[in-house]
């Protein structure tokens, strides 16, 4: 290991239009040639949040030239920044600059979470000849699968606190540099910011939220949210990873969160690859960890020190990670072991490491499990036909409880104990006998759900739910289903939960959530029906969940012996 470094701190680097971004380079202080590790952010290259995963003094000891470069229009980079359009060519040009930099021995890694794993997907699809390998960790693929839409509804906490809180700052500030009123201003900003994290998700239309939808901000997406709603535009470049462009052989290890808002989209990332990367040059890791907890204690559960990013498997950190991978596609080492795993998994229940080859599992097989009368889960759907009724008020929606989430930190993430939802009369619980032997579940979940509803328009929420002895209710995966037309309720609807990987111990209970709502999570249905982002109004609905051999409402569980 180079125990000395040189930092250089605003790097120049002009892109195609001659738009000069900049970075900050640590590197060996020797005079050898290492290969880059790059990461590209919008988060600001001066702070510590470009890179809280990653300990970039020790990369660069370890005998790499790490480069943490602001992107387009954000932090000291020029340009205007429009989220995600300029990543592509800037992620080509960025690269091929990269590998030019003295020191460099031309082979390039990228590596960064979220958005900084949206940039690598963005650069890969315009194919640098010297990008050899990439780290996209918590990355999603399909913006209408949990970053902007989820099953027809918005992903409105999410929206709400990236556009308002996480990147609206800056790019508020910048707008009004220099105004004789810059300090009135800006207190006007953070007095909305902090009305948001109290009341604001009440507001109504949607499209009267005027510090997102103004031009205050220079951002348009949050209002082509609200005039395109779930929209297939969504699903295309730039806001969406092209899968047939992205997918050409560059060795990728994909790391996620069973409980990260992009879980299903760094899967689906997995999946695209697998088939085509061969020789381990693909490879998944997914810990209990949300977007921005990488520790082993997520929500109200201690999963153990190997499921902490600091201690994975009791092997190696995240920082050591990276250098492993790196080793061996750009230095050219012969680690880790060919025979190993392509997939690594933590199953929460046991909180122990797992090994499989494919995603899906090959030996996974659907167990469904019914909805029956007495709210009771069957392995058997219930002779005849019956019926469970609640009534779903917009006025009062039922709140979310920890999941997938990345909102205010008023609604925290990861496992919260369900109880707290018990005396709420606008949802109903299934739940199975307690367990005679352990079931693992590991795989896709979804929900096949009859339902019917007085409201024309409406939603439907699942969530799977582990029942522990002692009453504690941990949440594991979920979903929703938008409903826009009462047509849509005359056949079997289903509600995709994404991915669960879980062992239900012995004497333990599945238990099956079904409301309408989870907020802010996502957006309220006002069950009127009105043109999106406009609707002002709202009316109760009584929702009517139904079963029985004609229509047997199922969950879908992946289980593995």
């Amino acid at each position: 290991m180079n125990k000395e470094i040189r930092v250089t701190y605003d790097v120049p680097a002009v892109m195609r239009d001659g738009t000069t971004i900049y970075a900050n380079i640590f590197q060996p202080a020797d005079e050898g040639e290492y290969p880059v590790a790059l990461t590209r952010t919008p988060y600001g290259k001066d702070t510590i949040t470009s890179f809280p995963q990653i300990d970039v003094v020790r990369f660069a000891q370890m005998g790499y030239i790490v480069v943490v470069q602001d992107v387009r229009g954000r932090g000291k980079s020029e340009g205007e920044w429009k989220p995600y359009v300029h990543e592509a060519e800037d992620g080509y040009d960025a690269v091929e600059w990269a590998a030019e930099l003295p020191g460099s021995n031309g082979n390039v890694g990228m590596w960064g979470f979220s958005y900084l794993a949206y940039t690598q997907w963005a650069a890969l699809e315009q194919k640098p000849p010297h990008l050899k390998a990439m780290v996209p960790a918590f990355s999603f693929n399909d913006a209408r699968k949990g970053f902007l839409w989820r099953g027809g509804a918005l992903e409105f906490g999410i929206q709400v606190n990236w556009l308002l809180q996480s990147v609206g700052m800056e790019t508020y500030l910048k707008k009004h540099a220099g105004k004789s009123d810059f300090s009135i201003l800006v207190s006007q900003y953070v007095d909305e910011v902090d009305r948001y994290a109290r009341d604001g998700y009440f507001d109504l239309p949607l499209n009267a939220m005027g510090w997102l939808k103004k031009t205050d901000l220079g951002l348009d997406l949050y209002p082509k949210l609200l005039e395109h709603p779930n929209d297939a535009l969504f699903s295309k470049t730039p806001y969406s990873i092209d899968a047939e462009k992205a997918n050409h052989g560059i060795p990728t290890l994909h790391v996620g969160g069973w409980y990260d808002v992009f879980l299903q989209g760094t899967l689906d990332n997995f999946v695209m690859q697998q088939k085509s990367n061969q020789n381990g040059s693909t490879r998944l890791i997914i810990g209990p960890w949300t977007h921005l907890n990488y520790t082993n204690v997520i929500g109200d559960l201690d999963f153990g020190m190997k499921s902490n990013m600091a201690f994975i498997d009791g092997k190696y950190d995240y920082t050591t990670l990276h250098a492993i991978w790196f080793d061996r596609w750009l230095k050219g080492k012969d680690t880790p072991p060919d025979n190993q795993a392509p997939i690594q998994v933590f199953l929460t229940g046991t909180n122990t490491w797992h090994e499989e080859q494919t995603w899906p599992p090959q030996a996974m097989q659907y167990k469904s499990l019914y909805l029956s009368t007495e709210q009771k889960l069957s392995e058997t759907p219930a002779k005849g036909s019956g019926n469970d009724e609640y009534i779903y008020d917009p006025c009062d929606p039922v709140p979310v409880l920890g999941g997938n989430t990345l909102i205010n930190p008023l609604f925290p993430p990861g496992v919260k104990d369900q109880r707290l939802l018990d005396e709420r009369t606008d949802m109903i619980r299934y739940t199975s006998d307690p367990l005679t032997k352990p079931v693992t579940a590991l795989g896709p979940v979804s929900m096949k759900l009859w339902a019917k509803s007085t409201a024309q328009a409406t939603d439907f929420v699942a969530r799977l739910i582990d029942v522990h002895p002692d009453g504690f209710a941990e949440n594991l995966t979920d979903g929703i289903l938008r409903i826009n037309s009462a047509s849509e309720m005359d056949s079997e609807l289903t509600v995709d939960m994404w991915s669960v990987g879980h062992v239900f111990k012995k004497g333990h209970i599945i238990r099956v959530d079904i409301c309408s709502s989870s907020f802010p999570r996502w957006d309220r249905n006002l069950n009127t029906g009105e043109k999106f982002g406009e609707g002002k109004t709202y009316q109760k609905a009584i929702q009517t969940i139904e079963y029985g051999v004609d229509k047997p409402s199922r969950i879908l569980l992946p289980v593995i012996e």
